[in-house]
C-alpha cells in the first residue's frame, strides 16, 4: 500500500499518544483510487474499530489503524467507533448522492430462466362431470375371415314350384 509522506508523518506523530487514552484521531479520510481511505490513531494496540458498523480493523502495535475499503457513503459522512468512543468524519473527494431522477422506460423482457424443481404433489381434487363424447373415429381395416359356424336350423318349406320339362330317358334296369 502506498502512503503519502504527509500521511506517514501524521501517523508517526500520532503514535506517541499515551496508551491509556482511547481517543480516535483521524489523520486521513478521502475517496481515492476507487476506495475509501481512512486512517488515524487510537492510542492503543489491538483495539477493534468499525466504520459505519460495516467494516472492521484492529489497530497495530503503535495504535495506528487504516481502513481501505470499496465503499461510497451516501452522505459523505462516516462514523468510526471503538468501544464507547464514536467519531463522525467528513470524507474528502466525496460527492453526496443527489435526489433520485425520474423513472425510466421499461426495458425489454429478459430471457426466461431455467425451469424450477418439480414441486410436491398436491391433494386430489373433486371428481368432475364427464365430458361430452368425442367424434367417431375412422373405421379400422377388415379383420381376417373367421372359421365357418355350425349349421343353422332348417327353414320353412317353400311353395311348390312350376312343373318342369320331362327329363331324358333313363337307362335300362339291370336284369
Amino acid at each position: 500500500m502506498r502512503i503519502s509522506p504527509v500521511f506517514a508523518i501524521l501517523l508517526l506523530s500520532g503514535a506517541t499518544t499515551p496508551a491509556s487514552a482511547e481517543v480516535i484521531r483521524i489523520l486521513r479520510a478521502e475517496i481515492g483510487q476507487g476506495e475509501l481511505h481512512e486512517g488515524g490513531t487510537i492510542g492503543q494496540h489491538g483495539v477493534s474499530l468499525s466504520l459505519d458498523n460495516k467494516f472492521s480493523v484492529i489497530s497495530d502495535k503503535t495504535g495506528v489503524f487504516i481502513f481501505r475499503v470499496p465503499y461510497l457513503p451516501p452522505t459523505c459522512i462516516v462514523t468510526v467507533s471503538a468501544g464507547q468512543e464514536h467519531r463522525q468524519v467528513v470524507i474528502a473527494n466525496c460527492g453526496a448522492a443527489g435526489p433520485p431522477g425520474p423513472k425510466g422506460d421499461v426495458g425489454p423482457p429478459g430471457e426466461s430462466g431455467a425451469p424450477g424443481a418439480v414441486g410436491e404433489r398436491g391433494a386430489i381434487g373433486v371428481k368432475g362431470d364427464p365430458g361430452p363424447p368425442g367424434p367417431a373415429g375412422r373405421p379400422g381395416p377388415a379383420g381376417p375371415e373367421g372359421p365357418p359356424g355350425p349349421p343353422g336350423p332348417a327353414g320353412e318349406r317353400g311353395p311348390i314350384g312350376v312343373k318342369g320339362d320331362p327329363g331324358p330317358p333313363g337307362s335300362a334296369a339291370p336284369q
